[in-house]
């Protein structure tokens, strides 16, 4: 869509490879519901044409984390976060994706901070 490569315009273009960007990468959460965020893959001149994986979050087991790749754009993902039965707390997790060709991709690191009763919202900080 039209918003996703607008919003994806406002992250810096590496300069190789491409690199995983998010919104916030602190993100809070409530303990009994879930949570929809947007993902995007901004490559460089030079990695238009590689082929990435879809990324994978490596972390707790704790979360239920699934993505649904955009069927208009091949590098924007929206991201949904379950947390029922989660125990509060924080949770980290590293988004990463592979290639089988020569342009490497940087990925990024998202807290997610679950608390009981909250509302999930995202927070801005850390960016």
């Amino acid at each position: 869509t039209i918003s996703s490569a607008v919003m994806a315009q406002d992250f810096e273009i590496p300069k190789t490879g491409a690199k995983i960007y998010v919104k916030s990468n602190s993100i809070e959460l409530n303990s009994t519901g879930e949570f929809t965020f947007d993902l995007w893959i901004v490559r460089s001149k030079r990695a238009q044409r590689a082929t990435f994986d879809t990324p994978r979050f490596s972390g707790s087991k704790d979360l239920e984390i699934n993505l649904e790749a955009n069927s208009e754009d091949k590098d924007h993902y929206k991201v949904t976060v379950k947390t029922k039965d989660v125990t509060s707390g924080k949770y980290f997790y590293t988004v990463s994706s592979r290639t089988t060709g020569i342009q490497r991709i940087n990925g990024t690191t998202i807290s997610f901070v679950v608390a009981a009763g909250k509302p999930s919202v995202a927070s801005t900080e850390g960016n």
